[in-house]
């Protein structure tokens, strides 16, 4: 038979189950709590250690593989050349150059995309200048957005004044009196105008009144008139 799984219950004081697994509210490991102070040593050490100083160890190193150290021969041949590959079997050198083959071919799908793709250093190249346009498009932009702004405020401000116009014009035809009609002539050959009787001669419209009064005044001046308590005949 078979033996029970044990269930998450049966926990041990690690934290962990019977099995060896994560027990549920397990605290796991808290990380490392000296990331930051490895960081600075390393940056420490960094910052001491200068190019030259590298260059003067790999030369004492080579010196001593020359001498003989196969420990700075194992050292310098490992960072230098690398660990020596396995040997190729010669029975195999077909298989071998078939998958070298296989593992450099690239597929159709592949070569599609990379005809309709850009190649990064010429990306690398125009980049700056896609930015920089971009950069004065956004500016041209804003700017264009700023004179329609500044249009818009030239025109209402336009409308406020032409309507103040329009306001002040009619309050100075409501508060102007309305001219006075020309008075017509009296019947005793004066000519009246606002309630004042006024002997001086006005001219008609079409130029003959005032020849006209003058014909008339002078006849009935020259006429004689008899006195009132004189009967007429």
């Amino acid at each position: 038979m078979c033996e029970p799984h044990p269930t998450s219950d049966a926990t041990t004081s690690s934290g962990r189950e019977t099995n060896g697994q994560f027990a549920k509210g397990n605290q796991f490991g808290p990380g490392n709590p000296f990331a930051r102070k490895c960081a600075a040593f390393r940056s420490a050490l960094m910052e001491a250690v200068t190019e030259q100083d590298i260059k003067d160890i790999a030369c004492k190193l080579r010196d001593d593989a020359k001498a003989g150290d196969k420990a700075a021969v194992k050292l310098l041949f490992q960072y230098v050349i690398g660990k020596p590959q396995p040997a190729v079997d010669p029975d195999a050198l077909d298989l071998h150059e078939m998958r070298g083959y296989l593992a450099g071919a690239i597929p159709p799908e592949v070569f599609e995309e990379m005809q309709r793709g850009l190649p990064a250093a010429m990306l690398l190249k125009i980049w700056p200048f896609f930015l920089f346009a971009k950069e004065q498009a956004n500016f041209q932009a804003v700017a264009d957005q700023d004179a329609a702004r500044q249009q818009r405020r030239a025109a209402r401000a336009q409308r406020k004044a032409e309507r103040r116009r329009r306001r002040q014009e009619a309050r100075q035809q409501a508060t102007t009196p309305p001219p006075q009609p020309d008075a017509p002539p009296s019947s005793n050959g004066h000519f009246q105008e606002s309630g004042v009787v006024s002997t001086d001669q006005a001219p008609s419209s079409n130029g003959d009144f005032g020849g006209m009064m003058a014909t008339l005044t002078h006849w009935l001046r020259s006429r004689r008139l008899p006195p009132n308590d004189t009967p007429q005949a």
